[in-house]
């Protein structure tokens, strides 16, 4: 499993799991047809996290990425950084326990509201299941 954990927004966030894509060929006469998948279906997940909030340090002249840890859009941004679209991560899956996952897209955090206190809005992260055989 991962070394890292995804542990960002966990009282309010909820995770779809989108549908696969079906592959699709259509021939000479105009009919669809829906082959077997040559490769196995590999589970997209699309996680909207709410309550994420900038933080500036004491002096106000950088970010403060320990303060409010779950909820800290700084530490979600360096997160990021640290696995990109490659490095899996653990995700605790409401039902289905915990997932070994990475990002699928880049992840690029809003600035904070006006006059939000650093609050940022609902942010959507897409994820998909990380086989490193695969």
């Amino acid at each position: 499993m991962a070394e890292f954990v995804f542990n960002f927004c966990p009282n309010s966030r909820v995770a779809e799991l989108l549908a696969p894509e079906e592959p699709e060929v259509k021939d000479f006469n105009g009919w669809v047809y829906h082959p077997v998948p040559v490769l196995p279906f590999r589970p997209n997940f699309r996680v909207t996290l709410e309550g994420l909030k900038w933080y500036l340090n004491g002096a106000g002249t950088g970010l403060d990425t320990t303060t409010d840890p779950t909820i800290n859009a700084g530490r979600l941004e360096a997160f990021y950084k640290t696995h990109r679209l490659f490095k899996p991560f653990n995700f605790t899956h409401e039902y289905l326990g915990t997932l070994e996952l990475r990002f699928s897209a880049p992840l690029s955090i809003p600035k904070g509201l006006v006059n939000g206190g650093g609050a940022v809005e609902p942010l959507q992260i897409n994820m998909i299941q990380h086989n490193a055989t695969y």
